[in-house]
C-alpha cells in the first residue's frame, strides 16, 4: 500500500468518511470509517 517514499501507491485509494484521503498525515477519530481499495488488473 505504501512506497519506498513513504506515500499512498498510486492504485490505491483510501477513504476516510467518504473523502479520498491522500497524505497519510491525515489523523484519525474513534468512529471514523476507513476504506482501503485497490484496483486489479488482469489478462
Amino acid at each position: 500500500m505504501i512506497d519506498e517514499q513513504d506515500r499512498i501507491r498510486r492504485h490505491i485509494r483510501i477513504f476516510l468518511n467518504g473523502a479520498q484521503v491522500r497524505s497519510l498525515a491525515q489523523p484519525l477519530a474513534p468512529n471514523d470509517e476507513l476504506i482501503v481499495v485497490q484496483a486489479l488488473s488482469g489478462g
